[in-house]
């Protein structure tokens, strides 16, 4: 009995780790959405996240599943709203950062994220003890992502130029870190939530620069709802959805298949050259992550999800 719980259990598991991955993909390709529009960055975010908002809301109505937000805690309703937050200021942080630095600078920079995951997962989850596998592996990500773009630390006011970035890979793991205190909410229902809070602090920033002014071509509408619904709305609810479930060296390991993607598509697609050193800090990134997360301890094989 405890056998066949065992392989329900690890096929639960690998299903959830295949939800992950598809919503990772499903992210990392925004750049085909971004490389066909006009629309400046900011408005274009604005519109692919009401859009993945409305999507959401609209499945959710359709389902049998009623809104339990009244039941939250109020640590649980916290949760849902600094996740939230942290995602739209991600959306923005990396919109705005993509037109300055180049989509493959920016994804790199960005997959500190999954490294700081690494670093920080046994403080945060107590899944894990630190390692010097781990270390290393966080050292070889950072050195990595200095060699993306090692010339911001010489440049006036430079360091401004790939900071920002820095910190929205900060919030990644402020939003895996929430997510796992809302365990007990149901998927599309916390994703739903969590998409109204990204919008409204998108929205308040939109205003605040632009006064609701907009103009969107028709080719421009066509694209930006195929990148709300199958860029936004449905990987983000496959993304918040599965974090849950698995343990956080699996998501960080698993999250390499979102700037994979998106530098896969930069490259072969859209002929975006890179230096030399910008792929030995690619090598260095994705190495130190899979170093961190094959060289475990013997006691973790036994409870490996990945």
């Amino acid at each position: 009995m405890k056998s066949k719980i065992k392989k329900i259990s690890d096929k639960y598991i690998k299903i959830e780790v295949i939800k992950y991955i598809i919503a990772c993909i499903m992210l990392g390709s925004l750049p085909i959405i971004s490389k066909n529009l006009d629309t400046g960055p900011l408005q274009a975010t604005f519109i692919r996240i009401l859009v993945g908002t409305f999507f959401l809301m609209v499945i959710f109505c359709c389902s049998r599943f009623r809104a339990t937000i009244w039941d939250y805690s109020l640590e649980q309703f916290i949760c849902l709203l600094v996740s939230g937050t942290c995602i739209g200021l991600t959306w923005l942080i990396l919109a705005d950062s993509g037109s300055k630095l180049g989509t493959t600078t920016v994804t790199l920079t960005y997959s500190l994220g999954p490294g700081l995951l690494l670093i920080a997962s046994p403080f945060l989850f107590h899944e894990t003890d630190y390692s010097l596998a781990k270390l290393i592996g966080f050292f070889l990500c950072s050195l990595g992502v200095f060699l993306l773009d090692y010339e911001w630390i010489i440049a006036p006011n430079g360091i401004s130029r790939i900071f920002d970035v820095l910190v929205a890979a900060v919030f990644s793991v402020v939003v895996v870190y929430c997510n796992k205190k809302l365990e007990d909410i149901d998927g599309l229902e916390n994703a739903m939530f969590q998409m109204i809070v990204a919008f409204l602090v998108i929205f308040v920033i939109y205003v605040w620069r632009h006064d609701l002014y907009f103009t969107i071509s028709e080719n421009d509408s066509w694209w930006l709802i195929m990148g709300g619904v199958f860029n936004t709305g449905l990987p983000v609810y496959l993304y918040l959805s599965s974090i849950d479930e698995l343990r956080a060296d699996t998501i960080a390991f698993a999250g390499y298949a979102r700037p994979l993607t998106s530098i896969s598509l930069a490259v072969f697609f859209y002929g975006e050259r890179i230096g030399i050193e910008a792929i030995v800090g690619a090598v260095l990134i994705l190495g130190g992550v899979a170093l961190a997360n094959l060289v475990r301890r013997e006691h973790l094989g036994k409870s490996r999800t990945f």
